[in-house]
């Protein structure tokens, strides 16, 4: 969170970025997540990580305060997190992972 209001030890109340882990199985249920994420007004990206491949989908909240229609994905190289100013190369999300 970059909200100075999240003072409590155990859950954040104003998260600007939200990771979603993607299982080999139970898709729906990620994506159930994912649309619920959108409802919350102080996030800006929702980043799902896939757990079998190195992929990532992310989806970036706009100006006018619209998520995109589908995610942009990636599958190497470097991504940016702009809710919290963060360039992560894919590659280190899955380092000693075993995941090829």
């Amino acid at each position: 969170t970059c909200s100075e209001t999240d003072t409590d030890p155990v859950a954040l109340h104003h998260p600007s970025l939200v990771i979603e882990i993607l299982p080999s199985l139970s898709h729906g249920n990620t994506w159930r997540n994912v649309r619920a994420y959108m409802h919350i007004s102080s996030v800006k990206d929702i980043l799902i990580v896939h757990s079998t491949s190195h992929r990532i989908e992310l989806l970036r909240r706009g100006e006018d305060g619209k998520w995109p229609d589908s995610p942009a994905i990636t599958t190497e190289g470097v991504f940016r997190l702009a809710s919290i100013e963060l360039d992560i190369a894919l590659e280190s999300l899955y380092t000693n992972s075993g995941i090829r």
